[in-house]
């Protein structure tokens, strides 16, 4: 049996090396420095306006499970027990102006994610990983969305730019390692795109540039001498193949990607060993309902984890036009 001495040293150290944070808005539920961030929540069709302009309302449902948290190599933290499940609820409006402003539309966009639930145990009786639920960050952005392109081969393209903000609204507390939000704000602009090769088969992507600025109440696990945490630049994507086994029901291989480009920094300082990266691979399903409804289905399965928790995960999405 460990000793309670032993245990209060593998605390300290696991505080160390992995201080974890929910990340749940447009983004899967995480453990890093990172906010919350689109990892695989859109997958096919992303770069399509499906039903034209007007309101779209999505509705995500994530779940999230790990049995191992990584750190900055790869290794199993050094904890007598890591184990996460976790259960999101996104909520999504989408307007899409009628009027044409050069070749496509402007759009606005709006999501609030909600943290439903979160069991989360260390084996250390909670000294490295405790946890709350709540609203998390939300994210608020404009879109210019591009008519589509038509090439002479048959292939259609349609794409998008969206400059996401991230605002720091959800429930957090230093004190407390698992939080639906991060304290600080975050730009996360990217660029979605359809590439339809024939009436079955699409190629979709979702590409990112993550910037973020700084926790002024940074994790207490940080040490008494943190006053500020700031979060690396990162790249991340999203990566879909569809094929349309009918014209309302496909099938596909959807994938995510993320690293995390430049060093964290504590008080200003950069701090080395704490860069993230992570890749998650796994089937899927689209249902076109009728015109005006869509529901998705993504599983991934995580590998190449670093400095962040290696687990699945389970999405379902309905997308409805009004």
């Amino acid at each position: 049996m460990t000793s309670s001495a032993s245990l209060s040293r593998i605390a300290r150290r696991a505080l160390l090396t992995a201080p974890i944070c929910i990340m749940a808005a447009t983004g899967s539920v995480r453990a890093s420095d990172l906010p919350s961030i689109n990892l695989g929540l859109t997958s096919y069709l992303d770069g399509v306006l499906p039903s034209g302009p007007g309101f779209y309302y999505q509705n995500y449902i994530e779940y999230y499970s790990a049995s191992r948290i990584n750190d900055g190599l790869g290794r199993r933290l050094p904890l007598p027990r890591q184990s996460l499940s976790l259960l999101a609820d996104v909520n999504q409006i989408t307007y899409y102006m009628p009027q044409q402003i050069g070749p496509g539309r402007l759009a606005f966009d709006l999501v609030v994610p909600t943290v439903v639930s979160a069991s989360v145990h260390d084996g250390v009786g909670g000294a490295v990983l405790r946890s709350q639920t709540g609203i998390g960050d939300i994210l608020f952005a404009p879109i210019y969305q591009f008519n589509p392109i038509t090439f002479r081969n048959g292939w259609q393209l349609s794409q998008s730019f969206e400059f996401d903000i991230l605002a720091p609204t959800g429930e957090y507390n230093a004190s407390t390692a698992v939080n639906p939000g991060k304290n600080a704000w975050a730009l996360d602009p990217f660029w979605s795109a359809t590439l339809s090769l024939s009436k079955k088969v699409s190629v979709s992507t979702r590409i990112h540039y993550l910037y973020n600025f700084k926790n002024s109440d940074p994790p207490h696990s940080l040490g008494p001498d943190a006053r500020t945490l700031q979060a690396g630049q990162a790249f991340h994507l999203n990566l879909a193949v569809s094929y349309a086994i009918t014209p309302k029901f496909g099938v596909g291989i959807n994938a995510y990607y993320l690293t995390q480009l430049t060093d964290s920094r504590v008080n200003g300082s950069d701090v080395s060993g704490r860069r993230e990266r992570v890749l998650g691979v796994g089937p899927g399903a689209l249902w076109l309902l009728d015109r005006d409804n869509f529901l998705f289905f993504n599983a991934y399965a995580e590998s190449h984890v670093r400095n962040r928790p290696k687990g699945n995960e389970f999405l379902l999405r309905f997308v409805h036009h009004f």
